[in-house]
């Protein structure tokens, strides 16, 4: 059972409810490490020195420099950022590193882009907290940093489970050679770069968009149709069971297999849906979406990245990332309705589709 250190500096006893809620599914072990004698930066790090190899994971609480009774005069950041240190500059094994805060902490992290690649994940400690959830993904994250870690070969293709990728893939260079692989970057790069935006990889909201596919209405008949036509485009590669997702390009391959060789870009959703109706059994039941509010077009090929609904990218609104975007990434998308209905804490529109909005807006008026 993979083993992790929770560090917070609030008492004793709630940190120790938060370790037994999640020790409870018995699929990862936390131990509360009690920060009353480590409050200094050093004495701390050392106790992480003698314990390197006995753990394989750490649980941060964002503001260890809070309010706290354990308050310490350094943040989870700091800290975080020693420990991919000490793991480089000393070859020792990378472990994941994860933020367990409440939400108002967690919208603190997301403004601040500098730290986002230090940790792993982050889980919001607020409300009814799923704690079989937690233990889950605590489980899967630290037997693929130990899986990545053993791995002597590091080769791309049966790390991500794809054939097709190479050496050659422009977001892979700094990964080709075994010797300089750095387990934490990789990990930083799949669990953000690939998981959290869409280009590479799609969700099924936007793999449905893809194939013009209403899922609510197409109900069951979307299941069945999806999980027998891509379940060999799904990801599976390292972390895969963290989040269902899929090669956007296998995607396009698979419906071109279905539909005699045509591609799905030149056609409104419900030729798509037809397509696929008229050369593929499984599909008989799909039900074509059909725009919604001030949204006419069903040249889908995106989602709105709050409601989830397909989206023609030429009526949706480009969403502001804080961080740029990789070549090999696709722009996030709202709908005018969803701007009209106020954006929720985290989206922001880049300044010109803000102005476009507003433009927008006025000729409606």
């Amino acid at each position: 059972m993979k083993k992790y250190y929770y560090i917070d500096d609030e008492d004793e006893k709630t940190i120790q409810a938060v370790a037994d809620g999640i020790n409870v599914s018995k699929k990862v072990e936390v131990e509360a490490l009690k920060l009353k004698g480590f409050r200094v930066f050093d004495v701390l790090t050392e106790k992480l020195k003698a314990d390197w190899d006995k753990i394989d994971g750490y649980l941060l609480d964002l503001k260890l420099n809070g309010t706290g009774p354990n308050s310490t005069k350094f943040s989870a950041t700091s800290l975080a950022q020693w420990l991919r240190s000490y793991a480089v500059e000393e070859e020792k094994p990378h472990k994941p590193i994860v933020l367990l805060s409440n939400d108002l902490q967690c919208a603190h992290y997301a403004a601040d882009i500098t730290s986002h690649d230090l940790f792993d994940m982050v889980l919001e400690r607020n409300g009814e907290i799923p704690w079989e959830s937690f233990a889950e993904q605590l489980e899967i994250l630290a037997e693929e940093y130990a899986r990545l870690t053993e791995d002597k070969d590091k080769n791309l293709q049966n790390i991500l489970q794809n054939e097709r990728i190479d050496g050659n893939t422009s977001f892979l260079a700094p990964f080709v050679k075994p010797e300089s692989f750095n387990v934490s970057r990789f990990a930083a790069l799949v669990l953000h770069d690939l998981f959290e935006h869409p280009g590479q990889l799609i969700d099924e909201p936007m793999l449905a968009a893809r194939m013009g596919v209403d899922i609510v209405k197409s109900g069951k008949e979307w299941e069945t149709f999806i999980n027998a036509r891509f379940e060999k485009a799904q990801y599976k590669g390292v972390f895969a069971g963290l989040k269902k997702l899929y090669w956007s390009r296998e995607v396009i391959n698979i419906f071109k297999e279905l539909t005699k060789g045509k591609s799905p870009m030149s056609m409104t959703a419900m030729q798509r849906v037809a397509t696929l109706q008229e050369n593929d059994e499984a599909a008989r039941g799909l039900v074509a979406y059909h725009p919604q509010g001030h949204c006419k077009s069903t040249y889908f090929w995106t989602i709105d990245a709050v409601t989830k609904k397909p989206l023609d990218a030429n009526e949706g609104y480009v969403l502001q990332e804080e961080a740029g975007i990789k070549a090999w990434q696709e722009q996030r998308y709202v709908s005018f309705d969803t701007i009209d209905n106020g954006l929720p804490e985290g989206f922001e529109l880049m300044p010109s589709e803000s102005e476009r909005y507003e433009a927008d807006l006025e000729a409606i008026d």
